[in-house]
């Protein structure tokens, strides 16, 4: 994520591949994340946004240096299957395509839109995933910390309810 500085741990809650109620409640349980994550959502939304026609041109611009694109280029028509098929990815996920295809060892055409895509959503998932982890912790209320007790705490709480600790040894 360039420009926005989150916190490693806030990070890995954010785009791991745990399953999200358990990410988002742990982000609920720490006081720091929740304060962080509740600053972070609004950016992290708007850095998942798609990138619009415009933001499609400016991010193809070095492939038609690098690799042209001929007469085909001048026609609304061409555009616009680009437009339709890239304008929903955010600017990152859509740079970071532009960069990954320009290094492939095979790479000498202008790309096709759908491959183009393709490299492009792999690079958007962890930013669609952040927003929405991050805008349900944002909207959840913070939780307390779960207490951990140990086996002694375990032993006098039930010798005080008046019985004996089944399952933990003496």
């Amino acid at each position: 994520m360039s420009a926005c500085r989150l916190s490693p741990p806030l990070w890995r809650l954010l785009s791991s591949n745990l399953p999200a109620d358990g990410e988002v409640e742990a982000i609920c349980s720490d006081p720091l994340l929740h304060r962080e994550v509740k600053h972070a959502a609004p950016y992290l939304k708007a850095l998942a946004q798609g990138v619009g026609d415009e933001g499609v041109g400016r991010a193809l611009q070095p492939l038609v240096v690098v690799f042209g694109v001929g007469d085909a280029a001048t026609t609304k028509a061409f555009w616009r299957v680009y437009y339709e098929a890239l304008r929903d990815i955010p600017a990152e996920a859509l740079g970071a395509a532009v960069r990954d295809y320009t290094l492939q060892a095979d790479a000498q055409w202008f790309p096709k839109p759908g491959p183009l895509r393709a490299l492009a959503l792999k690079h958007a998932e962890p930013l669609y995933k952040a927003a929405y982890r991050a805008k349900r912790a944002a909207d959840s209320l913070p939780r307390k910390p779960i207490q951990r007790i140990s086996g002694e705490q375990v032993r006098e709480l039930a010798v005080l309810l008046g019985g004996k600790p089944k399952g933990i040894p003496a």
